[in-house]
Formats: C-alpha cells, sequence, structure tokens
C-alpha cells in the first residue's frame, strides 16, 4: 500500500502539485468521480462543525477528505522541529515562553467574541495554535491541508523586520522543500481520537490566520522531529510570484490584525504578574523546581514576577468597536464559512431512519479516512528516488504506524455529502449590554 510519493528531488513545482494529485485522487471513494464533483465539493474557503470526544464543536476546513498535510518551508534545516525546543533544552527558558503562551490567552479570553460568542455556543478556541500562529514559539508545528498554502511558505522568504512575507527577486534557480504527512500518521487507537491527540485541528479561530492558513498542528517533544516524508523541487521567481500574488501578497495568510499587534509585545515581555506565573506554574512546572527557585532562575533570563502586575487583557476601549465590527461585518462572512453535514442513524431492524444528528464526529471522519486509505490504488511510477535529498541532509523516517487487528462495527448512517450553513446572522450578533458593564 502507498499514500505518498517516493521522496525525491522534483524538477518544477508542477511536476510536485501533479504527482501530489495523483496521491490524493487514488484514495477517493468510488462516488468520489467528475460526474458527482458537484455534489461533494466544498465551498471554498468554508469550515465543517465537528464534535469532539468531549462534545465541544471544532471548526475543521472543510474537504471532502484529508488524506494528506504538508508544511512548506525555503530551507531545509536537518531536523524539523518546534519553535519551543527549537534552539534550547533549558526547562527555565522553555518555562519563560510557557508565560508568554498563558499571557497571550488572557488576551483571548478577554476578547468580546471569544468570551460572547464562541464560549458560550461551544466552539473550541486553541489558544496554542494561535499562539504559533501569531509568532510566539510554542510545542507545535503548523500543518496545512492546502498543499498551494504549504507551496506559498516554500517559496516566499519571511521577512522579520517587516514582519511580512516577500517572494523571490533574482533569476537565480532556488529550491523549496515540502513535507507531507498522512492524516492516520499520528493516529492513536480509537478514532475518537482522529485529529484530537498530537495531530491536532486548529481550523477556523475568532481571528484571521488560522482559518485562511487552513490549519492543523502537530505535537512535538523536545527533540523529536516531524515524521513525515520530505521532497525537495525547484522553483523560479515566476513560481515565487504566482503564489504571492495568489494570496495577495501574503496578507490573505499573513494579515495584520488586532491580534498581530498584541502578540508582537509579549514576545519581548520580561515582567510577569504573579497570576500568569502561578498558572504556567499549575500547568508546565519544570520538573525539580519550587516557585521561589524558578523565580530566581527566571531572574537570569531578566525575567521578574510582580506581584502588582495583572495579566494582560483585550483593551477595554476596545472591546465596543471589536463588537461592531463582528455585528457589522464578521458575523456574515462567519455564517457563509461555518456549515455542517448532518446524518441520520439507520434503525437495526426495519431500516428506517431513526434520528437526525446535526454534525458528524472526530471519529466519523478517522473511519473514512481509514477506508480510504485501505481502498488506495496510489503507486509512484517514478525512478528517482531521494536523489537531491539524500545529498543534502538526512531523510526525514516516516513514522511507522500500527493498528489494532480487531474489527470495529461501524453502524450504517446517511450522511449529507456536500456541507451547507446552518447559523443565523441575527442569532450570532453580540448583544451591547453583555459587555458593556
Amino acid at each position: 500500500m502507498q499514500l505518498l510519493p517516493n521522496q525525491r528531488h522534483f524538477d518544477s513545482v508542477k511536476e510536485l502539485m501533479d504527482e501530489f494529485k495523483k496521491a490524493s485522487d487514488a484514495q477517493n471513494l468510488p462516488f468520489e468521480n467528475d460526474v458527482n464533483k458537484p455534489f461533494y465539493t466544498q465551498d471554498e474557503g468554508s469550515f465543517e462543525t465537528v464534535l469532539s470526544k468531549k462534545g465541544d464543536k471544532i471548526l475543521i476546513p472543510n474537504s471532502h477528505s484529508y488524506p494528506i498535510l504538508y508544511r512548506g518551508q525555503t530551507m531545509d534545516y536537518g531536523a524539523c522541529r518546534c519553535s519551543l525546543y527549537r534552539d534550547t533544552h533549558n526547562e527555565v527558558a522553555i518555562f519563560m515562553e510557557r508565560l508568554r503562551q498563558i499571557e497571550f490567552e488572557h488576551i483571548i479570553r478577554t476578547h468580546p467574541v471569544v468570551e460572547n460568542f464562541f464560549f458560550k455556543n461551544g466552539f473550541r478556541v486553541s489558544f496554542a495554535g494561535l499562539a504559533q500562529h501569531y509568532g510566539l514559539k510554542t510545542d507545535m508545528l503548523d500543518l496545512t491541508t492546502d498543499l498551494a498554502v504549504a507551496l506559498f511558505f516554500a517559496t516566499c522568504q519571511y521577512n522579520r523586520t517587516m514582519d511580512k512575507y516577500e517572494p523571490v527577486v533574482d533569476d537565480e534557480m532556488h529550491t523549496g522543500v515540502i513535507y507531507a504527512v498522512t492524516s492516520l500518521d499520528y493516529f492513536d487507537f480509537g478514532f475518537e481520537n482522529f485529529f484530537d491527540n498530537n495531530l491536532q485541528v486548529i481550523g477556523l479561530q475568532p481571528f484571521n490566520r488560522p482559518g485562511s492558513q487552513k490549519g492543523f498542528a502537530v505535537l512535538l517533544k523536545p527533540e523529536e522531529d516531524l515524521k513525515a516524508c520530505k521532497y525537495t523541487f525547484s522553483y523560479t521567481r515566476c513560481d515565487s510570484d504566482y503564489f504571492y500574488e495568489k494570496f495577495n501578497k501574503g496578507d490573505i495568510l499573513w494579515g495584520k490584525d488586532e491580534l498581530a499587534d498584541l502578540a508582537r509585545p509579549i514576545a519581548k515581555q520580561s515582567i510577569f504578574s504573579r497570576k500568569t506565573f502561578s498558572e504556567a506554574f499549575e500547568r508546565y512546572r519544570p520538573k525539580g523546581f519550587s516557585k521561589t527557585k524558578l523565580i530566581d532562575s527566571l531572574n537570569d533570563f531578566n525575567i521578574a514576577i510582580s506581584h502588582k502586575d495583572i495579566p494582560t487583557c483585550f483593551p477595554k476601549q476596545k472591546c465596543l468597536s471589536a463588537i461592531e465590527l463582528w455585528n457589522s461585518v464578521q458575523v456574515k462572512d462567519f455564517c457563509h464559512q461555518v456549515q455542517h453535514k448532518f446524518w441520520n442513524e439507520e434503525g437495526h431492524e426495519d431500516n428506517k431512519v431513526r434520528k437526525r444528528h446535526e454534525f458528524r464526529t472526530l471519529a466519523m471522519l478517522g473511519e473514512t479516512e481509514m477506508l480510504r486509505r485501505i481502498g488506495s490504488t496510489y503507486k509512484d511510477t517514478s525512478t528517482a528516488h531521494q536523489e537531491k535529498i539524500e545529498q543534502s541532509s538526512p531523510v526525514v523516517k516516516k513514522r511507522k504506524t500500527s493498528y489494532d487487528s480487531g474489527w470495529k462495527k461501524i453502524p450504517r448512517r446517511y450522511e449529507l455529502e456536500k456541507a451547507v450553513p446552518y447559523l443565523d446572522e441575527n442569532n450570532c450578533k453580540i448583544e451591547l449590554k453583555e459587555t458593556v458593564k
């Protein structure tokens, strides 16, 4: 059974994209063909509401399948590790970044749309995922379902000073890197853990970046590398310009918003409140450290804990404008983007429909992806194997995945194949009296 192309160098972007399309199409179910496309092809930029094992609502990038996740880089750094552990394994330095994550979380929690819509309606907010997408160091590594998004990050350079992405400007031939992970590579026993354990959905959040990037993430431990297949490819200035313009000069994927402005100072913050410290200590206490010892050790990194300071919150003076923006503009887009696939149970004896469910579950997605894997007809017929990759750096070895050999019975059900909107704009608007106190 083959699910991904052989690890190797591609001579062009088109060659790479064509091969991955073949790999993805080979996992289509029988009804997913050109004739039936109108019935299962999802709306561009939409998200399906699915339920986690705990019952909270996750807004996953809407797709008829999730066979492959991608990551794009302009350079091959060898080991592919998360930013939190990339430069240091010092426990105090790592805890310092955890303080920044907690501080950032306080801002998100106090945003009026998060407080008065997302939380009240049971939508999951990924605090670590947002921290990762807005430039803080975390134990997550970004992935996406969209190969074009990964190719943007592989062909456009990040300008740290300007905090933006730029296309290459010379006429040389460049080399980019694409990592590919099949959706079941980090699968743990029990379909209920699909996309809800080490491999997670970030999806649509109260802020733009993760949704625009069709974001997923994998949680990594210290010194753990991404388990994936790695490919290099050649690209030109023309290729870089194409993806740069496709995503509106990068603004669609890396747009500036109020959260980006609030995250930037936290990345350099040196004084934290006692409350922020206590929350971080409770969640991420370094082994062998008491609070007193940890505070003393943080001083060596010029980090101080203050009894007077309070955690950073979303600015109160901006709450009213944030609500007005949500009610007048954002809620309309949100209700169009957010969709569902309702489904019906089938009776055991008389085969009659028994109960309608409004949302699919992550476990149901996992069951379908397992069927795709079993039925895959893909085979890479190329004769070039790993030629350029082996010359540049060690190949990233794919994780060996095993599955329970026992049988799992999946009851028959009827699912809507094309997701549809279900939210009412008026019901999603926030009343000003809820937040003005």
